[in-house]
């Protein structure tokens, strides 16, 4: 089993473990790329359904719960088998929260979200627990894994995860067939960029995926976002676009209450996967 080393590094810039109380007032990262405006014309994501694979989602969170779509296709744990969702890492529940979080911390706070929990405690992912996620994104099942039902796949599904060997093509038919099923694939670009040109995680460079490079608060490029052109083809623009991921407050895992900062192109992807699943809820026919 492949045992990719995933684009978890939260801890780049600011530490995930800033825990703070209830937030405040919505932060940089949602004024800059004018969620706030949208939400004013009561555009919120409503009628969406969003999904991330990850290392699970903490779904008692007080700004996760409500948006939960919390029917018996809305959870899946190939690594852990758990039954409802859970987060041993907080990785997962950050992202999610970007998408689909309330308490002004998601761009899309009134889409609903499903989760595969793909990776371990550690954050690292296998092959096999990763391609089980694959397959329940396009057609989610029970917990259990039984009566798979394609009508819940969800819109749109976020990706914060890269192997660690760039270039590798083993998830590719997954996206493909996601892509070919109406759902849309957003990915982190990942956290390479000291490594200069061509250093995009490994299915950034997919063609049927929208990779996501990170900015900070002065809307400049972050030093660690990775950059194009990908390993395949040098004509190809990579990243697809960029986005706030420096010193982004999300929800943590720790407890129903508590809240994170992190640093990482895992935290700009997200809001790209929101900002789709505000267009969505205008436009349902959007590909």
């Amino acid at each position: 089993r492949l045992d990719p080393i995933l684009d978890l590094q939260v801890g780049r810039g600011e530490g995930a473990d800033d825990l703070q109380p209830i937030p405040f007032d919505v932060e940089y990262n949602l004024e800059i790329i004018r969620a706030t405006e949208v939400w004013a014309n009561d555009v919120n994501g409503t009628g969406v359904v969003v999904a991330n694979i990850d290392t699970g989602v903490r779904g008692t969170h007080q700004a996760l719960r409500g948006s939960y779509k919390d029917d018996e296709h809305s959870w899946f744990d190939p690594v852990t088998g758990s039954t409802a969702p859970v987060d041993d890492n907080t990785h997962g529940t950050m992202c999610m929260g970007l998408v689909a979080g309330s308490l002004e911390i998601g761009v899309a706070f009134g889409a609903q979200w499903i989760a595969c929990k793909g990776l371990d405690t550690e954050g690292l992912g296998y092959q096999e627990a990763l391609l089980s996620c694959g397959q329940w994104i396009l057609c989610p099942t029970l917990p259990d894994g039984s009566k798979p039902d394609c009508a819940k796949a969800p819109h749109v599904v976020s990706n914060s995860w890269n192997s660690v060997e760039a270039g590798t093509t083993w998830f590719n038919p997954v996206i493909d067939t996601w892509v070919a099923g109406g759902i849309i694939p957003v990915w982190s670009a990942g956290n390479y960029g000291e490594r200069g040109c061509a250093s995009l995680g490994s299915q950034a460079p997919n063609t049927g995926v929208i990779a996501v490079g990170s900015t900070n608060e002065d809307d400049r490029i972050s030093w660690f976002s990775s950059l194009g052109p990908g390993p395949f083809d040098a004509d190809t623009i990579k990243p697809d676009i960029a986005a706030p991921g420096e010193a982004i407050r999300s929800a943590h895992s720790q407890q129903d209450n508590t809240y994170g900062r992190g640093s990482g192109t895992s935290f700009a992807a997200p809001h790209v996967a929101g900002v789709i699943a505000l267009l969505l809820s205008m436009n349902p026919n959007l590909r």
